[in-house]
Formats: C-alpha cells, sequence, structure tokens
C-alpha cells in the first residue's frame, strides 16, 4: 500500500504509546493472555503512525509481520526527512520495544537500508514533500533523442571525455584512490589538489588547466594538513578551500546541500574526499543497498558544478596481495560500478606505483600506471612527489652506495661485511647489492681470514 506523508502529519509518539499501553492493560484485564490490538489497529482506519507503536510479533499483527512493519516505519522516517544515520538508530531501538524476538541488529540495518535506498530512487508511489504541501509536480524533461548522424556527430561537437586531469580524472567523473592505511593516499590526493589549484601537471607531464579545489578532510584535519600543504609548495593565491575536520557526513542532507552550494559558488572543478570511511563512518560497504544510497549522495555534489570528484578510500582488511587490483579497493564489486575511474596504489621498499583499476574510457595501453617517489629536500622543509623508473632509481642508489663503499674501503683499509655496513650506512641489502656489483666490475676484491670474509679496494 503507498503511504502517504499526510499519514503522519499530526502523529504523537506519545500518545500512541500511551495507546499501545491502554491497550496492553484492556488485554491483562480481560485475560487474553496477551496483546490484543486496540480498536481500529488492524483495519485502515485506524492512523498508521499509531499501529507502528504497537506491539508487533513475528507474523500477524498490525501489518501482517515484523518485516511489513520495519519497513513502514522506515517509511515514516524517511517521509519526515530524517537523516539516515539517525534513521539507523532510532529503527534498533524501536525494533527492541516493539518486535519481541526479532531476527536481531543485522537485519534491522540492512532492512533500513534496503528501504530507504528504494525510496530513494522512487520504487515507490510514495508521496514527496511537495505532495503534501500541494505543490504542482513538473512536467518530466523531455529526453534527448539522437539519430545515427546525431550520434556519430556528437564527439566532435561535443569534444569527447572532457579530461581534468588528461587521461586520469574525468571532469564531472567519480574517481577512487585505493591503498592500505598509511600507504600515501592523503599526500596523493593534497598534491592533486595543489597541482590543480595552482595549474601545474600531476605527476605525468600533461599540462592541466587552472581550476577552483574543495577539499573535505575528515582524516587529518588542519594542524597536519597544514604542514604537508607547505610542503608540497601550495601557494596563498591557489585557489583552494579547505574544509578540515567538521564532521562533515556524506548521509547528512544539510551538509550535502551546503557542499553543492560551495561547489557551485567556487564553479569547482575538483572535489576531494579524505577518507571514505570518515565522511560515512561505520559504512557497510558490502550492502548493496547503502552503496546505492552513496551513489546518489556522490551524484548531488558532482552534479552541483560538474566537478570531477575524487575520493580516497581503504583496501580490504588483509587483502591478498597478489590479487587483482580491482578486487583489493573494499566494497568493491559495487564501488566499482559507481565509478568512472579506480586507481590502487602499493607501496614498494624505496618507492611507491600507482596504477588504473577499474577504467572505461581509455584503451588499456593509455591507462595510468607508473612509479613514484615522496621525497624530502634536503633542506627537509619542501617535499617532492614525482614519477620515477623505479628501476633506474635503484640502479642510482646501489651505485651511489658503491662510491661511498669505495671512499669508506681506502679510509679503513679491509672492512668486514658488517664493519662495512655500519661504516658507510643505510640499508644492508642495498650495501650488499652494490658490494657485488663492484666485485663484478673488479674494484673491489673479498678475501677469507680467520676472522671471516674481508673486502678490499683495488687501486
Amino acid at each position: 500500500m503507498p503511504i502517504r506523508l499526510d499519514d503522519f502529519d499530526e502523529f504523537d509518539e506519545e500518545a500512541a504509546k500511551q495507546a499501545d499501553r491502554d491497550a496492553r492493560r484492556n488485554s491483562r484485564q480481560h485475560g487474553d493472555g496477551g496483546f490484543t490490538p486496540g480498536p481500529d489497529t488492524d483495519s485502515e482506519a485506524g492512523g498508521m503512525a499509531e499501529k507502528l507503536f504497537t506491539a508487533h510479533p513475528p507474523s500477524g499483527g498490525p501489518f501482517g509481520g515484523q518485516d511489513n512493519a520495519l519497513t513502514r516505519l522506515v517509511w515514516f522516517l524517511r517521509a519526515k526527512r530524517w537523516p539516515f544515520e539517525e534513521a539507523r538508530r532510532y529503527a534498533l531501538n524501536w525494533a527492541d520495544e516493539y518486535c519481541p524476538a526479532h531476527r536481531g541488529e543485522d537485519w534491522v540495518l540492512e532492512k533500513v537500508g534496503r528501504v530507504w535506498a528504494e525510496w530513494l530512487v522512487d520504487a515507490h508511489e510514495d508521496a514527496t514533500p511537495d505532495d503534501v504541501k500541494g505543490k504542482k509536480k513538473e512536467a518530466p524533461a523531455e529526453w534527448q533523442v539522437f539519430s545515427a548522424a546525431d550520434l556519430l556527430a556528437f564527439e566532435a561537437t561535443s569534444g569527447g571525455t572532457q579530461w581534468l586531469v588528461p587521461d586520469v580524472f574525468i571532469r564531472g567523473g567519480l574517481h577512487f584512490i585505493s591503498a592500505p592505511s598509511g600507504v600515501a593516499k592523503s599526500w596523493l590526493l593534497l598534491e592533486l589538489a595543489r597541482c590543480v589549484a595552482s595549474g601545474v601537471p600531476w605527476l605525468t607531464d600533461a599540462p592541466l588547466d587552472r581550476g577552483a579545489v574543495v577539499y573535505v578532510d575528515e582524516e587529518m584535519g588542519p594542524g597536519d594538513a597544514s604542514v604537508r600543504v607547505r610542503k608540497l609548495g601550495l601557494t596563498p593565491d591557489a585557489d583552494f578551500t579547505y574544509i578540515g575536520k567538521q564532521q562533515f557526513r556524506i548521509y547528512n542532507a544539510p551538509d550535502r546541500a551546503r557542499l553543492a552550494q560551495m561547489c557551485r559558488e567556487k564553479n569547482a572543478a575538483l572535489v576531494c574526499f579524505d577518507t571514505m570511511a570518515a565522511i560515512w563512518p561505520g559504512l557497510r560497504e558490502n550492502e548493496s543497498a547503502e552503496v546505492t544510497l552513496l551513489r546518489a549522495y556522490f551524484e548531488e555534489i558532482r552534479k552541483a558544478s560538474g566537478a570531477a570528484v575524487v575520493v580516497a578510500h581503504h583496501d580490504k582488511k588483509n587483502s591478498d596481495p597478489e590479487a587483482a587490483r580491482q578486487n583489493r579497493m573494499a566494497g568493491s564489486r559495487d564501488f566499482a560500478a559507481m565509478s568512472d575511474m579506480t586507481y590502487s596504489v602499493e607501496k614498494h621498499k624505496d618507492y611507491y606505483h600507482l596504477e588504473i583499476g577499474k577504467n572505461r574510457h581509455l584503451p588499456d595501453d593509455d591507462a595510468l600506471n607508473l612509479d613514484f617517489e615522496i621525497a624530502d629536500q634536503d633542506d627537509k622543509t619542501r617535499v617532492v612527489i614525482r614519477a620515477i623508473d623505479a628501476e633506474a632509481a635503484a640502479n642510482r642508489r646501489v651505485d651511489a652506495m658503491g662510491e661511498r663503499i669505495m671512499q669508506t674501503l681506502r679510509e679503513h683499509g679491509s672492512l668486514g661485511t658488517n664493519d662495512l655496513v655500519e661504516k658507510v650506512g643505510g640499508k644492508k641489502e642495498i650495501v650488499i647489492a652494490a658490494a657485488q656489483r663492484l666485485f663484478a666490475a673488479q674494484r673491489v676484491v673479498c678475501t677469507e681470514a680467520a676472522r671471516g670474509a674481508r673486502i678490499y679496494a683495488l687501486p
């Protein structure tokens, strides 16, 4: 049965609870051995809201069982414009009070998410707030219809895919950057924001147009973020707006409306969220209903200004490092379905690897796949994030270590392996690799002695 908002318009919860108590007392007085619905609670004459606040046995009752009763409670809360998280908490308390021997917390939360999503995508013929206010519904928008010739000409006339960062992030698209905890997500996202706000290339050499950036940070806060953007080189004139640790929640309609308005006013080209888990704490990432809601929420913000939306996300806990990249991201199937592009970050010994996970806009050969490093400058006041050739960089590190070994051997004569590692400093595996390379090049010799192997520099 479709539910109407005016079913709830003058609802008094306390009065409904009192009616429930009166019905229970009447049942006890007549010795019926349990709850007996009061007058009209099983008929359409009774108010729907009043029925909600009566007992609901596992089967039967005002709505024919607890499942139907919980559905109507969600309709009630949705109709009254409750925030999603508040509705979930309320539904748990309501079920404990009015649904004896119900199926548990997971049942309540899954049901709330699914029914909430169905309402959102208009699966029910439910009333809207405008219906109640008597406003006339607008006629549906006309369809945009293409002939064969129109469709063939569309790319040329529209310019095709519009890129914010060429071949990486799409204007008006939704993107995720996923990595385990502590693997450079925030550094990478802040560097992206700095580059767009300043109009300088990001990781690749491809030029990009300068654009306004709105950065929502519920992960670090302004204390850490201010240090990082200073070290990255953000300038005061950059078109950069930062919102840090303001308890922004993506499921909160006022928060979304406020952010969408800010994006419109600033004509934002890029909106960053750091991180997914921080803007929706407790998100059930594998529940399709909640991800459906999330998709609609991002859509509101994305449409506000046509900005590219980039979200820092996390990999599944204990994710198999050998698994396909698109399968490591938490909630990967539903998250990948909602996104235009997803990217994965991996940490190696001395560098990071960034690679595309989900791609539906590029030939595979053009998709992003690169190594990068986060390097301190000598004075430690600046940080540089740059693409590198990891193999060439490793070779440079080994060669540089080789020169340090040669200088150390000239100063100290022969040294054992452990002494050599201690004298030159650095990681033992790099020292050994460098020594082996020097030996192969016949620049050092290694001899066995009573005190163990010793290394000598050759003239």
